[in-house]
């Protein structure tokens, strides 16, 4: 619980996020307590920003540690709620489009589906990352791809989120709504 509660660098962080009323609700030690906590007295969006401010003060501590990158707590509020308004902007996009729940299973595609694949890389050498895109046709046949280079060095799991997010931009851009991830 220190990094994302008792630390001065996490209460920064709440006191300047939008979110700064999660510290009155107390942690006792457990993490969980604090997010039913936190839960029972909010909304959904707010309860997604709270994990996104855990989130991002766990990458923070990370990349102090593993990459000796110092971030200020106004900069990890930042990053925080820039990722939030991309992925409501994306999901804003996409919300016509039905989610399936359950186990997913692979099944070929039918009719007029597009798959689109997306991934993440990472160029240690040259501390930058990098996203790909293939939109392929119900034969397999590529109908259209993106590569990008992002100028800044970003974990697995961030810039695996922004391949996500490139992918389902890039299909919108497109006007391709019928699309399998």
């Amino acid at each position: 619980m220190h990094v994302l509660w008792e630390c001065m660098r996490a209460r920064e962080v709440w006191l300047q996020s939008p979110i700064s009323f999660v510290l009155d609700h107390g942690v006792g030690g457990d993490f969980m307590g604090w997010a039913y906590g936190v839960r029972r007295r909010t909304d959904s969006v707010t309860l997604g920003l709270f994990f996104a401010l855990c989130w991002g003060l766990w990458s923070s501590r990370n990349q102090a540690l593993f990459s000796n990158a110092i971030h200020s707590a106004a900069v990890i509020v930042q990053m925080v709620c820039d990722l939030m308004r991309d992925f409501e902007r994306v999901h804003s996009n996409v919300s016509g489009i039905p989610v399936a729940h359950g186990i997913a299973k692979w099944r070929p595609l039918i009719g007029e589906i597009l798959k689109v694949n997306f991934d993440g890389a990472m160029f240690m050498r040259q501390k930058v990352c990098g996203v790909g895109v293939v939109i392929r046709d119900l034969n397999c046949v590529p109908v259209a791809a993106l590569s990008e280079q992002i100028p800044q060095w970003m974990e697995s799991d961030c810039i695996e989120a922004i391949a996500a997010i490139k992918a389902l931009d890039f299909a919108t851009e497109l006007g391709l709504t019928n699309i399998h991830l």
